[in-house]
């Protein structure tokens, strides 16, 4: 999208990026980042202090957290809380129905990205100049240029 269009776009959509809109939506954000890291507090144990730019204390060897999936789930309460001024909980249930389709349609946190996805995300133009194996696999039943 270029030109007048881009244009028209960004003035409609400035208003909601500005200082004082974000000012407003700052309280969402910390909330929900100190939830996460009661989470990940939780998980270390109740005695475990952790500050920024600690490393993984020495008295909980083995314990893994995974990062991607905590961030997903974070981000998802806080679009629903700043966008649709709806908490889904996702932080503290998994499995909260719209959370986990949400999941389902986009796999996040199963696969994560691949080079070609990080390349697809930087450069969309290649979508369209390669053609992926599994659309190919959708026309496979016909008599043209894909079989």
């Amino acid at each position: 999208m270029e030109g007048a269009e881009h244009r028209f776009q960004r003035r409609i959509l400035a208003p909601a990026f500005s200082q004082q809109a974000i000012r407003n939506l700052a309280p969402i954000f910390f909330r929900k980042a100190e939830e996460v890291c009661e989470h990940w507090k939780n998980a270390f144990g109740p005695t475990v202090k952790l500050e920024c730019g600690e490393s993984l204390p020495a008295q909980c060897p083995g314990t893994r957290i995974d990062i991607a999936n905590w961030i997903s789930r974070g981000s998802f309460d806080v679009v629903g809380l700043a966008v649709l001024n709806y908490d889904f909980h996702a932080l503290q249930d998994e499995s909260e129905q719209i959370y986990s389709a949400y999941r389902r349609m986009f796999n996040i946190g199963e696969k994560g990205l691949n080079l070609w996805g990080v390349l697809e995300l930087n450069i969309p133009i290649l979508r369209k100049i390669f053609v992926r194996k599994h659309l190919l696999g959708l026309f496979s039943h016909t008599n043209g240029p894909f079989r």
